[in-house]
């Protein structure tokens, strides 16, 4: 069961949330125009999209005070996020293809512990599944 933090931390969320998606907008607006930006701006606006979802996921995760399991996974999620951000950054390191390599390890590990429903939770917020529609799933599922 989720706990409400304060409004300022989902406010800080709302905030690098919307901030990101500007910065989405500012990514399409380079592929479109390129020669409106300066050289390696696609990297930067790559990189600096990804980093700050992943952050405004911590931040929204942490306002709710999670279990520590469900932290954990959020946490999984964002540093899967913030290692393809370096993937983007730095696409001529050497490393580029190990960072790229470990986000999609994460990202696939964060996957199959949905698909596996770990950590359980009475009720699955970011589905907008409600508690009573989780205990009825429960109820259905198990053999009487």
């Amino acid at each position: 069961m989720y706990t409400r933090f304060d409004r300022r931390h989902r406010a800080l969320a709302a905030v690098l949330g919307f901030l990101t998606l500007v910065s989405v907008g500012v990514l399409f607006l380079r592929d479109a125009a390129p020669h409106l930006f300066p050289a390696r701006s696609h990297d930067f606006l790559a990189s600096f999209s990804l980093t700050t979802i992943a952050i405004a996921y911590l931040v929204h995760q942490a306002s709710h005070r999670p279990p520590l399991r469900e932290m954990a996974k959020a946490i999984l999620l964002a540093v899967a996020f913030l290692f393809w951000a370096a993937n983007q950054l730095w696409p001529e390191s050497a490393q580029a293809t190990l960072l790229n390599d470990i986000a999609i390890a994460l990202f696939v590990v964060d996957v199959f512990l949905v698909i596996v429903g770990w950590p359980a939770s009475a009720a699955n917020e970011s589905f907008a599944e409600t508690e009573r529609e989780a205990g009825q799933l429960r109820k259905e599922e198990s053999p009487e």
